[in-house]
């Protein structure tokens, strides 16, 4: 098997696979933007389609390889019909009240409809007639009456919030880009099999895995087994055939990432901005990706970081102020509820991202100029990578001990809105330890596929003090890791 190319070279597969994520991404942000303007129709969207094609194809042409596939490139793909067979039996979650629920019904109404403002069709058929009007809004809609405007839709379906009571105008709750994808699901294979999109993107995230595993490791073999990892995982497999936005995210996600390892640092910001339009948690990410960009600055002295580094806060501002203007009442009360941002600083945030873009061009150009200052760091880092990998991973783990303490042998949280009071959780011995996210992880990948993890992430953190392409693999990976185990 052919090794991995240099840093500098992009394999075959790299070529191919990277301008079929810009064409996926283009496809995703052009349908979104049509939705938003209300003309989300499949003539339009097959133009966006076309459009985004003929760009992919001149990108293509622009990094054309000049070798063919490799016999372990070909494995790849093969793993990929893999995943397929694997997340073909999608599933069309319709029961109101849960995420996949709200995914299926809001994507309908897109695909019926062509709009993102929403329309509750019964109380229309009451125009004319305001007793049966107040009637029904007084007892269908009591959410709406009990707590005023920006609330859940009645009690029996939640995720549809109030817009507008008198032009009967609702939006959906979460982000559209997992939503849209259903609905041309929905147009290419009929309703019951609209998921078959999600099964799809899910089954090209193993390839993007191959690359990123070829990249930290420098074999085709260790590619090809962290491939067939995740085409067979039993947890990403569900996820893929449930109509959640999980599979979606991840494909633009690690797709991001691969793009970064292979140096293509400008192309990577079109994949992140469609993830930060698919998933709210954008705020975490992307601090994540400033600080491996950072590192590439120091490291390589590289400009590209800086700019692209200035593309992602650019990328998140655009997602942010989407969500405040499409998605009003639920990226509010994430904002709010998550860090308690006033209102007052939500609708004056393009200053403050303005700010932020100012502030990192200029600690990105001083990183450049007096790089010297930083040579000490980046010793102790090639010196220590393996201690300071170790001493990282070891404070996340000891801060989730603590967490797992106070939650299962103390009354902590015993008055805890949902960990409490809710869902019974605290204080309940070694019962308590089940609901933490790092036994969930351990499910999903095993006692021995977790310890796996844990070993890879250790050699994935040297790899990157010493090569800074995999710095955004590292920093990401450890970032999340230690906010969702810490977190929950």
């Amino acid at each position: 098997m052919k090794p991995a190319p240099p840093s500098s070279q992009r394999s075959a597969l790299e070529s191919y696979f990277f301008a079929l994520v810009l064409f996926l991404s283009l496809v995703s942000l052009s349908s979104l933007a049509l939705l938003c303007l209300e003309s989300f129709r499949p003539l339009p969207v097959l133009a966006g389609a076309v459009a985004s094609l003929a760009i992919s194809i001149r990108f293509f042409k622009r990094n054309r390889p000049d070798t063919k596939l490799s016999r372990s490139e070909w494995g790849a793909l093969a793993l990929v019909l893999l995943a397929c067979a694997l997340r073909y039996n999608c599933s069309v979650y319709i029961y109101g009240g849960q995420d996949p629920g709200v995914y299926t019904n809001a994507s309908s109404y897109f695909a019926d409809h062509g709009t993102w403002i929403i329309k509750d069709e019964l109380l229309n058929e009451f125009e004319g007639r305001p007793d049966l009007r107040e009637y029904y809004i007084a007892r269908t809609l009591r959410a709406v009456t009990q707590n005023g405007p920006n609330s859940w839709y009645g009690n029996m379906l939640p995720g549809f919030y109030l817009k507008d009571l008198e032009k009967n105008e609702w939006t959906a709750q979460f982000y559209h880009i997992n939503t849209v994808w259903l609905s041309i699901g929905q147009w290419l294979f009929g309703l019951e099999w609209k998921g078959l999109t999600l099964g799809l993107l899910s089954s090209l995230t193993v390839l993007a895995a191959y690359i990123l595993a070829v990249r930290i490791s420098s074999s085709s073999r260790a590619g090809l087994a962290a491939a067939f990892l995740l085409a067979t995982n039993a947890a990403h497999s569900y996820i893929g055939t449930f109509p959640v936005s999980e599979a979606v995210a991840g494909f633009f996600f690690l797709s991001g990432l691969a793009m970064m390892s292979a140096g293509s640092l400008y192309s990577s910001i079109i994949p992140f901005l469609a993830l930060f339009l698919t998933r709210i948690t954008g705020f975490l990410t992307a601090p994540l990706l400033l600080i491996s960009l950072a590192w590439i600055v120091v490291k390589r002295r590289d400009v590209r970081a800086v700019w692209t580094g200035l593309g992602i806060l650019a990328a998140y501002t655009i997602s942010f102020l989407w969500g405040l203007h499409f998605s009003p009442t639920y990226s509010r009360d994430i904002y709010r509820g998550k860090f308690g941002l006033p209102t007052a600083l939500l609708e004056d945030a393009d200053l403050l991202f303005l700010g932020a873009g100012l502030v990192w061009t200029v600690a990105g150009f001083f990183m450049l100029r007096y790089r010297h200052l930083f040579k000490p760091l980046g010793k102790i880092c090639l010196r220590y990578s393996t201690q300071i990998t170790l001493v990282l991973i070891a404070l996340v783990l000891a801060a989730v001990a603590a967490r797992g303490y106070m939650l299962a042998f103390t009354d902590h949280y015993a008055q805890h809105r949902w960990f409490g009071t809710r869902w019974n959780m605290a204080d309940r011995g070694l019962t308590s330890v089940r609901y933490l996210s790092i036994y969930t992880l351990m499910l999903m990948l095993s006692p021995l596929g977790l310890l796996a993890f844990l070993c890879g992430l250790v050699q994935v953190g040297k790899s990157a003090c010493r090569r800074a392409s995999i710095a955004p693999v590292a920093v990401c990976t450890l970032g999340f890791f230690a906010a969702l185990t810490v977190k929950q």
